[in-house]
Protein backbone atom coordinates (compact mmCIF):
# COMPACT_ATOMS: atom_id res chain seq x y z
CA UNK A 1 0.00 0.00 0.00
CA UNK A 2 1.17 3.53 -0.75
CA UNK A 3 1.51 5.45 2.50
CA UNK A 4 4.02 8.20 1.89
CA UNK A 5 5.30 9.15 5.33
CA UNK A 6 8.82 8.91 6.68
CA UNK A 7 8.43 7.28 10.10
CA UNK A 8 12.18 7.48 10.73
CA UNK A 9 12.10 11.28 10.56
CA UNK A 10 11.48 12.61 14.08
CA UNK A 11 10.32 16.17 13.88
CA UNK A 12 8.13 18.47 15.88
CA UNK A 13 5.09 16.31 15.12
CA UNK A 14 3.44 15.25 18.41
CA UNK A 15 3.78 11.65 19.50
CA UNK A 16 -0.01 11.16 19.48
CA UNK A 17 -0.16 12.21 15.83
CA UNK A 18 2.67 9.83 14.96
CA UNK A 19 0.77 7.01 16.68
CA UNK A 20 -2.40 7.88 14.75
CA UNK A 21 -0.48 7.75 11.48
CA UNK A 22 1.23 4.45 12.31
CA UNK A 23 -2.07 2.82 13.18
CA UNK A 24 -3.76 3.96 9.98
CA UNK A 25 -0.77 2.86 7.91
CA UNK A 26 -1.42 -0.72 9.04
CA UNK A 27 -5.21 -0.77 9.25
CA UNK A 28 -6.44 -0.92 5.65
CA UNK A 29 -8.02 -4.09 4.27
CA UNK A 30 -7.18 -3.48 0.58
CA UNK A 31 -4.99 -1.30 -1.62
CA UNK A 32 -6.82 0.68 -4.30
CA UNK A 33 -3.52 1.52 -6.04
CA UNK A 34 -3.09 -2.12 -7.07
CA UNK A 35 -6.60 -2.57 -8.44
CA UNK A 36 -8.08 -2.12 -11.87
CA UNK A 37 -11.19 0.03 -12.08
CA UNK A 38 -13.33 -3.10 -12.44
CA UNK A 39 -11.76 -4.73 -9.37
CA UNK A 40 -12.08 -1.52 -7.35
CA UNK A 41 -15.77 -1.32 -8.30
CA UNK A 42 -16.32 -4.91 -7.20
CA UNK A 43 -14.63 -4.36 -3.84
CA UNK A 44 -16.52 -1.09 -3.37
CA UNK A 45 -19.78 -2.91 -4.05
CA UNK A 46 -19.22 -4.93 -0.86
CA UNK A 47 -20.03 -1.97 1.37
CA UNK A 48 -21.11 1.65 1.60
CA UNK A 49 -18.44 4.22 0.77
CA UNK A 50 -18.29 7.97 1.18
CA UNK A 51 -19.81 8.77 -2.20
CA UNK A 52 -22.80 6.51 -1.44
CA UNK A 53 -24.12 8.37 1.60
CA UNK A 54 -25.75 11.29 -0.21
CA UNK A 55 -27.81 8.78 -2.21
CA UNK A 56 -29.09 7.36 1.10
CA UNK A 57 -29.98 10.76 2.53
CA UNK A 58 -31.61 11.98 -0.69
CA UNK A 59 -29.01 14.75 -1.15
CA UNK A 60 -27.26 13.34 -4.22
CA UNK A 61 -27.85 15.10 -7.56
CA UNK A 62 -26.71 11.92 -9.31
CA UNK A 63 -28.11 8.85 -7.49
CA UNK A 64 -31.03 7.68 -5.39
CA UNK A 65 -31.34 4.96 -2.77
CA UNK A 66 -32.92 2.69 -5.41
CA UNK A 67 -30.00 3.03 -7.83
CA UNK A 68 -27.65 2.46 -4.88
CA UNK A 69 -29.65 -0.60 -3.82
CA UNK A 70 -29.52 -2.14 -7.28
CA UNK A 71 -25.77 -1.52 -7.53
CA UNK A 72 -24.97 -3.00 -4.12
CA UNK A 73 -27.12 -6.08 -4.73
CA UNK A 74 -25.61 -6.57 -8.19
CA UNK A 75 -29.01 -6.28 -9.89
CA UNK A 76 -27.69 -3.41 -11.99
CA UNK A 77 -23.94 -2.84 -11.85
CA UNK A 78 -22.78 0.74 -12.23
CA UNK A 79 -20.79 1.47 -15.37
CA UNK A 80 -18.04 4.08 -15.02
CA UNK A 81 -17.07 4.02 -18.69
CA UNK A 82 -19.30 6.95 -19.59
CA UNK A 83 -17.65 9.09 -16.91
CA UNK A 84 -14.09 7.96 -17.64
CA UNK A 85 -12.77 11.43 -18.46
CA UNK A 86 -14.23 13.12 -15.38
CA UNK A 87 -12.96 10.34 -13.11
CA UNK A 88 -9.46 10.29 -14.62
CA UNK A 89 -9.31 14.09 -14.63
CA UNK A 90 -10.10 14.20 -10.93
CA UNK A 91 -7.71 11.36 -10.09
CA UNK A 92 -4.77 12.76 -12.05
CA UNK A 93 -5.24 16.21 -10.53
CA UNK A 94 -5.39 15.03 -6.91
CA UNK A 95 -1.64 15.59 -6.29
CA UNK A 96 -1.87 19.13 -7.69
CA UNK A 97 -4.97 19.98 -5.65
CA UNK A 98 -3.30 18.59 -2.53
CA UNK A 99 -0.19 20.68 -3.22
CA UNK A 100 -2.31 23.82 -3.49
CA UNK A 101 -3.65 23.09 -0.02
CA UNK A 102 -0.16 22.39 1.33
CA UNK A 103 1.25 25.64 -0.09
CA UNK A 104 -1.68 27.66 1.23
CA UNK A 105 -1.61 26.39 4.83
CA UNK A 106 1.93 25.03 5.21
CA UNK A 107 0.84 21.45 5.90
CA UNK A 108 2.48 18.08 5.35
CA UNK A 109 0.55 15.85 2.94
CA UNK A 110 0.34 12.10 3.46
CA UNK A 111 -0.61 10.19 0.33
CA UNK A 112 -2.26 6.87 1.07
CA UNK A 113 -4.23 4.45 -1.07
CA UNK A 114 -5.62 2.07 1.53
CA UNK A 115 -9.29 1.14 1.86
CA UNK A 116 -10.68 1.11 5.39
CA UNK A 117 -13.74 -0.35 7.07
CA UNK A 118 -15.51 0.34 10.33
CA UNK A 119 -14.37 -2.16 13.01
CA UNK A 120 -17.96 -2.80 14.21
CA UNK A 121 -19.84 -2.29 10.95
CA UNK A 122 -17.98 -4.19 8.24
CA UNK A 123 -20.09 -2.71 5.42
CA UNK A 124 -19.24 0.91 6.34
CA UNK A 125 -16.18 1.77 4.22
CA UNK A 126 -13.78 4.63 3.46
CA UNK A 127 -11.26 5.31 0.71
CA UNK A 128 -9.55 8.64 1.47
CA UNK A 129 -7.82 11.01 -0.93
CA UNK A 130 -5.14 12.22 1.50
CA UNK A 131 -4.26 12.78 5.13
CA UNK A 132 -2.55 16.00 6.20
CA UNK A 133 -0.65 17.28 9.23
CA UNK A 134 -1.43 20.89 10.10
CA UNK A 135 1.34 23.24 11.35
CA UNK A 136 -0.09 22.66 14.83
CA UNK A 137 0.68 18.95 14.49
CA UNK A 138 -2.98 17.94 14.24
CA UNK A 139 -3.87 15.13 11.82
CA UNK A 140 -6.77 15.85 9.44
CA UNK A 141 -8.41 14.27 6.40
CA UNK A 142 -7.98 16.06 3.07
CA UNK A 143 -10.43 15.67 0.19
CA UNK A 144 -9.24 16.85 -3.25
CA UNK A 145 -11.98 18.00 -5.64
CA UNK A 146 -11.91 19.30 -9.21
CA UNK A 147 -14.79 21.23 -10.67
CA UNK A 148 -15.41 24.03 -13.18
CA UNK A 149 -16.04 27.78 -12.92
CA UNK A 150 -19.79 27.28 -13.28
CA UNK A 151 -19.87 25.09 -10.16
CA UNK A 152 -17.97 27.58 -7.99
CA UNK A 153 -21.20 28.93 -6.49
CA UNK A 154 -21.90 25.51 -4.95
CA UNK A 155 -18.89 26.02 -2.67
CA UNK A 156 -19.40 29.67 -1.75
CA UNK A 157 -21.67 29.06 1.24
CA UNK A 158 -19.78 25.99 2.47
CA UNK A 159 -19.14 22.39 1.48
CA UNK A 160 -21.84 21.02 -0.87
CA UNK A 161 -23.99 18.69 1.19
CA UNK A 162 -23.24 15.61 -0.94
CA UNK A 163 -19.50 16.13 -0.33
CA UNK A 164 -20.12 16.87 3.35
CA UNK A 165 -21.66 13.41 3.80
CA UNK A 166 -18.59 11.91 2.14
CA UNK A 167 -16.31 13.58 4.68
CA UNK A 168 -18.50 12.52 7.59
CA UNK A 169 -18.34 8.92 6.41
CA UNK A 170 -14.54 9.05 6.38
CA UNK A 171 -14.46 10.54 9.88
CA UNK A 172 -16.80 7.80 11.10
CA UNK A 173 -14.63 4.97 9.79
CA UNK A 174 -11.21 6.42 10.63
CA UNK A 175 -12.26 7.57 14.10
CA UNK A 176 -13.75 4.17 14.93
CA UNK A 177 -10.35 2.64 14.12
CA UNK A 178 -8.46 5.24 16.16
CA UNK A 179 -10.73 5.22 19.21
CA UNK A 180 -10.73 1.41 19.36
CA UNK A 181 -6.97 1.73 19.90
CA UNK A 182 -7.52 4.45 22.55
CA UNK A 183 -6.21 7.16 20.28
CA UNK A 184 -7.94 10.54 19.89
CA UNK A 185 -10.25 11.02 16.90
CA UNK A 186 -9.64 13.22 13.87
CA UNK A 187 -11.85 16.29 14.17
CA UNK A 188 -11.60 17.96 10.76
CA UNK A 189 -12.02 17.16 7.08
CA UNK A 190 -10.58 19.81 4.77
CA UNK A 191 -11.67 20.22 1.16
CA UNK A 192 -9.43 21.66 -1.53
CA UNK A 193 -11.62 22.38 -4.57
CA UNK A 194 -9.99 23.49 -7.84
CA UNK A 195 -12.49 25.07 -10.21
CA UNK A 196 -10.18 26.67 -12.80
CA UNK A 197 -6.72 26.39 -14.34
CA UNK A 198 -4.76 28.80 -12.13
CA UNK A 199 -3.56 28.54 -8.55
CA UNK A 200 -5.96 31.30 -7.52
CA UNK A 201 -9.03 29.42 -8.71
CA UNK A 202 -9.33 27.15 -5.70
CA UNK A 203 -11.63 27.16 -2.68
CA UNK A 204 -10.80 25.71 0.74
CA UNK A 205 -13.52 24.54 3.11
CA UNK A 206 -13.77 22.29 6.16
CA UNK A 207 -16.26 20.11 8.02
CA UNK A 208 -16.04 19.42 11.76
CA UNK A 209 -16.65 16.06 13.36
CA UNK A 210 -20.17 15.82 14.81
CA UNK A 211 -20.77 12.56 16.74
CA UNK A 212 -24.55 13.06 16.83
CA UNK A 213 -24.88 13.54 13.06
CA UNK A 214 -22.49 10.62 12.61
CA UNK A 215 -24.65 8.34 14.77
CA UNK A 216 -27.73 9.21 12.70
CA UNK A 217 -25.80 8.56 9.49
CA UNK A 218 -24.55 5.18 10.69
CA UNK A 219 -28.08 4.20 11.76
CA UNK A 220 -29.29 5.01 8.24
CA UNK A 221 -26.50 2.91 6.73
CA UNK A 222 -27.19 0.02 9.10
CA UNK A 223 -30.89 0.01 8.22
CA UNK A 224 -30.22 0.23 4.48
CA UNK A 225 -27.65 -2.55 4.44
CA UNK A 226 -29.14 -5.04 6.90
CA UNK A 227 -32.84 -4.49 6.18
CA UNK A 228 -32.67 -3.91 2.43
CA UNK A 229 -29.41 -4.90 0.70
CA UNK A 230 -28.90 -8.21 2.54
CA UNK A 231 -32.53 -9.44 2.16
CA UNK A 232 -32.77 -7.76 -1.30
CA UNK A 233 -35.81 -5.73 -0.28
CA UNK A 234 -36.38 -2.40 -2.00
CA UNK A 235 -36.46 0.60 0.37
CA UNK A 236 -38.97 3.42 0.10
CA UNK A 237 -37.84 5.63 -2.77
CA UNK A 238 -36.24 8.91 -1.62
CA UNK A 239 -35.83 10.80 -4.91
CA UNK A 240 -38.04 12.94 -7.11
CA UNK A 241 -40.90 11.61 -9.20
CA UNK A 242 -38.95 12.35 -12.35
CA UNK A 243 -35.95 10.32 -11.15
CA UNK A 244 -38.22 7.46 -10.11
CA UNK A 245 -39.85 7.40 -13.54
CA UNK A 246 -36.48 7.37 -15.33
CA UNK A 247 -35.20 4.60 -13.07
CA UNK A 248 -38.33 2.46 -13.43
CA UNK A 249 -38.18 2.73 -17.23
CA UNK A 250 -34.43 2.13 -17.60
CA UNK A 251 -34.33 -0.74 -15.06
CA UNK A 252 -37.81 -2.21 -15.64
CA UNK A 253 -36.52 -5.71 -16.40
CA UNK A 254 -34.36 -5.82 -13.29
CA UNK A 255 -37.15 -4.44 -11.10
CA UNK A 256 -39.54 -7.03 -12.50
CA UNK A 257 -37.05 -9.77 -11.66
CA UNK A 258 -36.68 -8.36 -8.17
CA UNK A 259 -40.46 -8.23 -7.66
CA UNK A 260 -40.74 -11.88 -8.68
CA UNK A 261 -37.96 -12.89 -6.28
CA UNK A 262 -39.85 -11.15 -3.46
CA UNK A 263 -42.94 -13.24 -4.12
CA UNK A 264 -44.97 -10.65 -6.02
CA UNK A 265 -47.36 -12.00 -8.63
CA UNK A 266 -46.18 -11.56 -12.24
CA UNK A 267 -48.49 -9.51 -14.49
CA UNK A 268 -51.12 -11.21 -16.67
CA UNK A 269 -50.22 -11.08 -20.36
CA UNK A 270 -52.79 -11.21 -23.18
CA UNK A 271 -51.95 -14.25 -25.32
CA UNK A 272 -52.98 -12.56 -28.56
CA UNK A 273 -51.51 -9.05 -28.25
CA UNK A 274 -48.75 -9.87 -25.71
CA UNK A 275 -49.84 -6.75 -23.82
CA UNK A 276 -49.92 -6.81 -20.04
CA UNK A 277 -53.55 -6.74 -18.89
CA UNK A 278 -53.91 -3.78 -16.55
CA UNK A 279 -56.77 -3.30 -14.09
CA UNK A 280 -58.95 -0.55 -12.64
CA UNK A 281 -56.20 0.85 -10.35
CA UNK A 282 -54.04 1.46 -13.43
CA UNK A 283 -57.03 2.94 -15.26
CA UNK A 284 -57.45 5.39 -12.38
CA UNK A 285 -53.76 6.30 -12.62
CA UNK A 286 -54.10 6.92 -16.35
CA UNK A 287 -57.11 9.19 -15.82
CA UNK A 288 -55.22 11.10 -13.15
CA UNK A 289 -52.35 11.56 -15.62
CA UNK A 290 -54.82 13.06 -18.08
CA UNK A 291 -56.00 15.52 -15.41
CA UNK A 292 -52.41 16.56 -14.66
CA UNK A 293 -51.59 16.87 -18.39
CA UNK A 294 -54.60 19.15 -18.83
CA UNK A 295 -53.33 21.31 -15.98
CA UNK A 296 -49.91 21.52 -17.63
CA UNK A 297 -51.47 22.54 -20.95
CA UNK A 298 -53.47 25.24 -19.15
CA UNK A 299 -50.33 26.62 -17.52
CA UNK A 300 -48.49 26.56 -20.85
CA UNK A 301 -51.34 28.55 -22.40
CA UNK A 302 -51.04 31.11 -19.61
CA UNK A 303 -47.28 31.33 -20.14
CA UNK A 304 -47.80 31.81 -23.88
CA UNK A 305 -50.25 34.65 -23.21
CA UNK A 306 -47.76 36.36 -20.90
CA UNK A 307 -45.00 35.90 -23.49
CA UNK A 308 -47.22 37.67 -26.02
CA UNK A 309 -47.62 40.57 -23.58
CA UNK A 310 -43.84 40.75 -23.11
CA UNK A 311 -43.36 40.76 -26.90
CA UNK A 312 -45.72 43.73 -27.15
CA UNK A 313 -43.77 45.64 -24.51
CA UNK A 314 -40.52 44.84 -26.33
CA UNK A 315 -41.98 46.35 -29.48
CA UNK A 316 -42.34 49.63 -27.57
CA UNK A 317 -38.68 49.41 -26.51
CA UNK A 318 -37.43 48.68 -30.06
CA UNK A 319 -39.52 51.53 -31.42
CA UNK A 320 -38.06 53.90 -28.82
CA UNK A 321 -34.53 53.05 -30.04
CA UNK A 322 -35.44 54.67 -33.36
CA UNK A 323 -33.31 52.43 -35.56
CA UNK A 324 -30.28 52.40 -33.23
CA UNK A 325 -28.78 49.22 -31.81
CA UNK A 326 -28.63 50.30 -28.17
CA UNK A 327 -29.94 52.75 -25.64
CA UNK A 328 -29.53 53.48 -21.94
CA UNK A 329 -32.28 53.72 -19.35
CA UNK A 330 -32.38 56.12 -16.35
CA UNK A 331 -31.47 53.15 -14.13
CA UNK A 332 -28.23 52.64 -16.09
CA UNK A 333 -29.46 49.44 -17.77
CA UNK A 334 -28.55 49.27 -21.48
CA UNK A 335 -31.09 48.00 -24.00
CA UNK A 336 -29.15 46.26 -26.79
CA UNK A 337 -30.24 44.76 -30.10
CA UNK A 338 -27.93 41.91 -31.10
CA UNK A 339 -27.92 38.88 -33.37
CA UNK A 340 -26.18 35.53 -33.30
CA UNK A 341 -24.76 33.48 -36.13
CA UNK A 342 -25.58 29.80 -36.20
CA UNK A 343 -24.76 26.86 -38.41
CA UNK A 344 -26.77 23.83 -39.35
CA UNK A 345 -25.83 20.61 -41.11
CA UNK A 346 -27.89 19.18 -43.95
CA UNK A 347 -27.50 15.51 -43.06
CA UNK A 348 -29.24 14.29 -46.22
CA UNK A 349 -26.86 16.27 -48.44
CA UNK A 350 -23.86 15.13 -46.44
CA UNK A 351 -24.88 11.49 -46.76
CA UNK A 352 -25.48 11.84 -50.49
CA UNK A 353 -22.36 13.83 -51.43
CA UNK A 354 -19.83 12.47 -48.92
CA UNK A 355 -21.05 9.00 -47.91
CA UNK A 356 -17.69 7.88 -46.50
CA UNK A 357 -17.38 10.94 -44.27
CA UNK A 358 -20.99 10.49 -43.18
CA UNK A 359 -20.39 6.87 -42.13
CA UNK A 360 -17.24 7.80 -40.23
CA UNK A 361 -18.58 10.84 -38.42
CA UNK A 362 -22.30 10.24 -37.90
CA UNK A 363 -23.44 7.68 -35.37
CA UNK A 364 -26.92 6.65 -34.40
CA UNK A 365 -28.06 6.08 -30.83
CA UNK A 366 -31.21 4.55 -29.47
CA UNK A 367 -32.98 7.03 -27.23
CA UNK A 368 -34.08 6.17 -23.72
CA UNK A 369 -37.48 4.56 -23.41
CA UNK A 370 -40.39 6.83 -22.52
CA UNK A 371 -43.96 6.22 -21.45
CA UNK A 372 -46.77 7.20 -23.84
CA UNK A 373 -50.43 6.32 -24.30
CA UNK A 374 -51.96 5.27 -27.63
CA UNK A 375 -55.73 5.51 -27.83
CA UNK A 376 -57.48 2.62 -29.59
CA UNK A 377 -59.06 3.04 -33.01
CA UNK A 378 -62.85 3.03 -33.39
CA UNK A 379 -62.70 -0.55 -34.69
CA UNK A 380 -60.69 -1.64 -31.68
CA UNK A 381 -63.15 0.07 -29.33
CA UNK A 382 -66.07 -1.72 -30.91
CA UNK A 383 -64.26 -5.06 -30.73
CA UNK A 384 -63.43 -4.44 -27.08
CA UNK A 385 -67.02 -3.51 -26.28
CA UNK A 386 -68.24 -6.69 -27.96
CA UNK A 387 -65.84 -8.79 -25.85
CA UNK A 388 -67.03 -7.13 -22.62
CA UNK A 389 -70.68 -7.65 -23.62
Amino acid sequence: MVFEYDFSHRSEIPAVTRNQIKLLASSSYADSAKMSTADWEEVRRGGLGGSDIAALTGDSPFNTNWSLFMDKTGIVKSDLSDNWFRLKYGHYNEPLVAELFARKFGVRIINETGMYRHPELDFVRANLDRLAILPSGELVILECKTSNPFARSAWESGVPVYYEWQGRQYLAVINAILMKADLPPIRLVYYSALYGNTEDEVIFRKVEWDPQVEAEMLALERDFWLNHVVPRKLPVFNGTGKKLKELCISCRLELAELAESLGQEPPVVDENTRDVVLGQPEQAVYEEILVRDAAIKNLKAQIKAIEEEVAGLEVEMVTALGGHDSGILPSGVRAVLSSRNSRSTDMDALKEMYPEAYERCVSEKTSKSSLSFKKPTNAARKARAAEVA
